[in-house]
């Protein structure tokens, strides 16, 4: 058994509304019912990057990790369903913008430590796959978060 994240981008628009951007599909494995969820970034079990983006899930990557946020207040609508869907499953729920991820990405290159050199790898990574799910939007990188949550 292990944790697996469920991370999803918003856009904010012009009238400064969160926007999912992710699709809704039709699965019957997990919760056999007529949910639609949404599919998320597909990341899978990257401990070092869960340790980054979360604050006490990796206790040895505390001291380069985000403090946790809980759910952003103004999420989507569609977002917010889909917390929902996992009732009590989904816990640990944060966001962080492109910019706060890129400035993290930043600082740890200027880190000594061989601990920010492995976490810088898969945080790379991750804003790569952000950019690309964001490829069609052009908006600064203020106006794009990801939210996220675990479960196990």
């Amino acid at each position: 058994m292990g944790c697996d994240i469920h991370d999803f981008i918003e856009i904010r628009g012009e009238t400064g509304k969160w926007n999912c951007i992710h699709e809704l599909i039709e699965i019957d494995i997990a919760y056999p019912d007529d949910h639609l969820y949404l599919m998320d970034m597909g990341t899978g079990r990257d401990y070092r990057l869960f340790g980054l983006l979360f604050r006490g899930v990796r206790r040895d990557y505390d001291d380069l990790s985000f403090d946790p946020r809980g759910l952003p207040s103004d999420m989507s609508d569609l977002l917010y369903q889909e917390h929902e869907n996992w009732f009590s499953d989904a816990h640990s729920a944060s966001y962080l913008t492109l910019e706060e991820l890129k400035n993290k990405a930043s600082s740890l290159l200027i880190e000594s430590d061989d601990r920010a050199i492995h976490i810088l790898e898969s945080l790379t990574g991750y804003i790569n796959s952000i950019k690309n799910f964001k490829e069609t939007h052009t908006v600064p990188d203020k106006d794009v978060r990801v939210v996220f949550w675990f479960d196990n």
